[in-house]
């Protein structure tokens, strides 16, 4: 059974309700008053496959609601439910799976869900990143292009992190290994986030992209990767590797003789 978090304020959360069980008419519904941590830790343990939450001043912050949703209930795709646009750059920013305009209606909701669940599903065969050579993302077949370097080479540090969260000092001591980490590094890191996630945006995939406050990661169930295939022990993919790894970045040099050793030891296995 499908399991479902509301979150609304008073005003709205009869008509949110209503809306949520026509569309989900089998969903089991949680219904919260507010999203403290006290109030989300006494509905564990359990998953929720989806949490709508009401934003309104004095409620909740788009940013408290997704920081605290994902720590408790990680599988969650958070919608946000709000009146016209008013929220919806939070909204963007905290990766959010969906924004809905009060007020909300099933058919909204179920056209949601159905975009939502398609682009789930195809989003594995759609996108391929390669990580043997140099660094390449194709999406249907097509190599997307990356009209700034940096960007391009933050999208493969995070590759190579395998979903692992990266600070913004971190980005900065890999990207420019020989600079101090100062406001204006800071500054610049930020714009080449900014750059790869408009990037990401118009090849359609900015989903593999997520915020988790000042850490930035990528889910990796979005897309095939020869170097995740390696490290799961899959042939095809050993035996595509000879010895190179996003040959372009220096930093890439540890994972390398890790694949190399991998790849030697399962060979020395199989003889």
């Amino acid at each position: 059974m499908t399991e479902v978090l509301v979150a609304e304020c008073e005003a709205y959360r009869g008509s949110l309700l209503e809306a949520v069980r026509r569309a989900l008419p089998s969903a089991r519904i949680r219904i919260l008053n507010d999203i403290e941590e006290s109030t989300l830790i006494r509905l564990r343990p359990g998953t929720a496959a989806y949490a709508f939450i009401g934003l309104s001043p004095g409620f909740c912050s788009a940013l408290e609601a997704a920081v605290r949703i994902r720590r408790h209930f990680p599988e969650s795709r958070i919608i946000f439910c709000a009146d016209l646009s008013d929220y919806v750059l939070e909204a963007y920013e905290c990766q959010a799976a969906g924004y809905l305009v009060r007020p909300v209606k099933a058919g909204q909701i179920a056209a949601l869900l159905e975009r939502l669940d398609k682009g789930h599903l195809s989003s594995k065969q759609r996108i391929r990143i390669q990580t043997f050579g140099p660094f390449e993302v194709y999406v249907n077949g097509r190599r997307v292009h990356f009209p700034n370097r940096k960007s391009r080479e933050l999208l493969a540090y995070l590759v190579d992190r395998r979903g692992g969260a990266v600070t913004t000092r971190e980005i900065s001591a890999v990207l420019w290994e020989d600079r101090p980490y100062t406001p204006a590094m800071k500054n610049r890191v930020q714009r080449v986030k900014a750059e790869l996630r408009r990037t990401l945006e118009e090849a359609g995939i900015v989903g593999i992209l997520q915020h988790r406050r000042n850490h930035l990661c990528l889910d990796v169930s979005w897309f095939d990767c020869d170097y995740y295939r390696l490290c799961d022990g899959d042939a095809a993919a050993r035996r595509a590797y000879i010895g190179e790894y996003m040959t372009s970045y220096s930093w890439a040099e540890t994972t390398e003789a890790a694949l190399t050793a991998k790849c030697l030891d399962a060979g020395a296995a199989d003889r």
